[in-house]
């Protein structure tokens, strides 16, 4: 499950968000892990598709720095 990655929907519910809600967000932001680049879960399909990932079945695998902790 890939994690945040950005994209224009970012930008957008940025700017449509309520600012006390927006800043309630921030308080917790350094504590939130960075967004994942379209190239890093590309990196991650490839890995999957080669010979080296032959061992994984049936594994769901979570590509989110850490979202799915937060």
């Amino acid at each position: 499950m890939p994690g945040g990655m950005p994209t224009n929907i970012q930008d957008a519910f940025q700017a449509g968000m309520n600012q006390e809600g927006f800043q309630t967000m921030n308080l917790t932001a350094a504590m939130q892990p960075p967004i994942s680049e379209v190239t890093e879960m590309a990196d991650l399909a490839l890995f999957l598709c080669a010979d080296s990932s032959k061992v994984m079945n049936g594994a769901c695998v979570n590509a989110d720095k850490g979202w799915s902790s937060y």
